[in-house]
């Protein structure tokens, strides 16, 4: 990672964007995902085509839903409410079964009652997952026949992490005992086969405390980790490191990675791996990346989504998604892909995201390196400093002129070259927005597509299990919708290939896109035939 300064911010975009007339707002609305008519995107082109179903619109009367987890084997979502009744919501996606104009694409199946407020769900195997208050945790069994009819729906165990045991002391949080965050180990087996290569582990969450548990055992967990004295707000398994390796953060702002093999007396609660103020605001969700084990991406209420690269001995973010217009609730990282991801955030919208290092994120980057006086509105909401407790330890006077005091710097309203020159930021990688759900976007509606408005927060996304490119989410006001991304829009959104895309004759072109769109066949058979194209023949690429 290198420095960029104030004097340098425009070369730098005019060397990422050398054909655009206006680079910095170029710039600006790639991390937002916009398109630019006056910069050459004459074609609005929708990178997600999504279908809705509003629970509410079907007899029901949420406005509470917290969280979603969907079953690999049988293709059905479980969506779970905070309310007092506590409700369960299982949907299918139908699309696997049936055509379009054979009915909706989603369908509501069943519907279980607890009685009981639902924080948190995971579903693994024929085993539910269940984070309600007062630190229990509960297994459901939950089979469905053929026919989508639910068989059984019995107790497999409870699991409390008792409150009295916790001792806590953040006066600047507001403590509960809601289980936040619940999820099955990556090898849990539903069956306890542990001789076939299974798991019976699951980790939950009660206040700041982590808990790994064994499902066979649910009197005392395995370990309890005391991660943080602020409570935890996320915390989630490796997909790459089955049963060893959990990243959980929260309030305090610190993301950490525990070892669950690690147990000393130098390092009790076995972190191997932790950054102080991750973020400038809490942190509200953390995954890691599924296909490259060392990345990991954290979410907060900084509308900023951080992407960190754990084998660096610097512990600073190597990327940076800043297109969010709200507190980004829940990331989610592409079942296909290992450079997209998709977003959730307070202000109403589901983003899906592309890093590329041709990207700035302009909006952070440029508040880091600017100057701003105190009336301004800065782009991004952020805490102020303990030491900035009144408005007289805001300013000094330097002869008889107010200046503003930042983080020991001064801040002039005057023009000052050397000190604009002087401040700089980390030049980070950025992300190119390729489509979102949530408001109404100008384009072509899809058969069968529904474009509403979403009702309150998009707190959810989930990629699909079972279908590649496909991600779910929820909002708070009771509306489930499945998002299915187009490569092919996606590819005609990204501005850098190696080859011309324009000249869609050129065999090399058709390689890179077809490995871009996952046609891996196409792109197999189109390099055998570049391999046996003759010296003379490779620069046509017919």
């Amino acid at each position: 990672m290198v420095q960029i300064y104030r004097g340098e911010i425009v070369h730098k975009l005019r060397n990422f964007y050398p054909m655009q007339r206006m680079p910095l707002l170029y710039s600006l609305n790639r991390s937002f995902g916009w398109r630019i008519i006056s910069e050459d995107h004459k074609k609005y082109v929708k990178g997600i085509r999504s279908d809705h179903f509003d629970i509410n619109e079907a007899g029901g009367s949420e406005n509470y839903l917290t969280s979603m987890s969907m079953s690999e084997e049988i293709g059905i979502t479980a969506i779970g409410s905070g309310s007092k009744e506590g409700c369960i919501y299982f949907i299918k996606e139908m699309s696997s079964v049936m055509d379009m104009n054979s009915g909706p694409r989603l369908k509501p199946i069943h519907k279980e009652v607890l009685n009981m407020p639902i924080y948190s769900l995971d579903w693994s195997g024929k085993h539910l997952l269940v984070g309600t208050h007062q630190g229990l945790t509960i297994i459901y069994k939950v089979e469905f026949d053929k026919n989508d009819q639910l068989q059984n729906f019995t107790l497999v165990g409870q699991y409390r992490n008792s409150p009295s045991k916790i001792t806590i002391h953040a006066p600047a949080c507001n403590i509960n005992t809601h289980v936040k965050a619940v999820e099955f180990a990556p090898n849990y087996n539903s069956t306890f086969a542990e001789s076939n290569g299974g798991s019976s582990q699951f980790i939950s969450t009660t206040v700041n405390h982590l808990t790994l548990w064994d499902a066979l055992k649910e009197n005392e967990p395995l370990r309890n980790f005391k991660v943080n004295e602020t409570p935890l707000t996320c915390a989630s398994w490796s997909p790459n490191d089955p049963q060893s390796l959990i990243v959980c953060s929260g309030y305090d702002k610190k993301l950490s990675i525990i070892d669950t093999r690690i147990s000393t007396a130098e390092n009790p609660q076995g972190i191997v791996w932790s950054t102080e103020n991750a973020h400038d605001r809490p942190i509200t969700d953390a995954k890691f990346n599924p296909f490259i084990p060392y990345w990991l991406a954290s979410s907060g209420e900084d509308a900023i989504v951080n992407i960190w690269d754990v084998r660096a001995s610097h512990h600073a973010p190597v990327a940076k998604i800043d297109g969010n217009e709200g507190i980004v609730t829940s990331i989610c990282w592409s079942n296909i892909r290992p450079e997209n991801i998709g977003t959730t955030a307070s202000d109403g919208v589901m983003r899906y995201w592309t890093l590329i290092p041709e990207q700035l994120p302009i909006w952070d980057t440029h508040y880091r390196i600017a100057n701003y006086s105190p009336g301004d509105a800065l782009p991004i909401v952020r805490e102020h400093e303990k030491h900035q407790s009144s408005k007289e330890d805001c300013y000094i006077d330097n002869d008889e002129k107010k200046l503003w005091k930042k983080d020991d710097a001064i801040w002039n309203d005057e023009n000052d070259n050397e000190q604009q020159t002087r401040k700089s930021t980390m030049l980070l990688v950025g992300a190119l927005g390729l489509g979102e759900w949530g408001r109404p976007e100008a384009g072509t509606n899809y058969k069968g597509e529904n474009v509403v408005n979403a009702k309150g927060s998009v707190i959810s996304v989930k990629a699909s299990k079972t279908k590649p490119g496909a991600y779910y989410s929820i909002t708070s006001g009771g509306q489930f919708t499945a998002h299915i991304v187009r490569f092919d829009a996606a590819r005609d959104l990204r501005s850098h290939h190696r080859f011309n895309p324009k000249d869609k004759d050129e065999l090399a072109t058709k390689i890179e896109d077809a490995i871009y769109c996952r046609r891996i066949g196409e792109a197999q058979n189109n390099l055998q035939k570049l391999k046996d194209c003759k010296q003379g023949d490779i620069q046509a690429g017919k």
